[in-house]
């Protein structure tokens, strides 16, 4: 077996080529698992409530939510359901273009647990007209 010597010419000579960037696509999470931050009876239900205002410039073309939730959660956009889920194992994805507006949005989450550690994670995509998007990320 021959081995090239890395200091060879050719190897000088190769450009770095790169993909053009993509925007990801679900279930890529940008956000972070929020956790419960302090100590708990692990053998005892816990239930907790997140909200998190946000302002959107026009109203997307394209949104979806993504989640998980260790036991269960139920997410509302503007006071209405989007979506539940029961199980941490697999990322709930769902359309949520029809409940978001342009101005001022309301995402709130119910979240509970039955037993053990605990955690949550959540993201929405909104991609807009003009192609640009955000992502409002746990």
């Amino acid at each position: 077996m021959t081995v090239a010597d890395p200091e060879e010419a050719a190897w000088q000579k190769i450009t770095p080529q790169f993909l053009p960037p993509v925007q990801p696509e679900p279930p890529y999470f940008a956000g972070k698992m929020i956790r419960f931050p302090g100590k708990f009876d692990p053998n005892s239900p816990q239930h907790f409530f997140f909200r998190k205002k946000f302002t959107l410039s026009e109203k997307p073309v394209k949104a979806c939510l993504q989640f998980l939730a260790d036991d269960a959660a139920e997410v509302f956009i503007n006071g209405k359901s989007a979506a539940s889920c029961d199980t941490w194992r697999k990322v709930k994805v769902v359309d949520v273009s029809n409940l978001l507006v342009s101005g001022t949005n309301l995402l709130a989450v119910n979240h509970w647990n039955h037993h053990g550690s605990t955690g949550l994670l959540i993201e929405l995509y909104c991609e807009f007209q003009d192609g640009s998007f955000v992502r409002i990320n746990s």
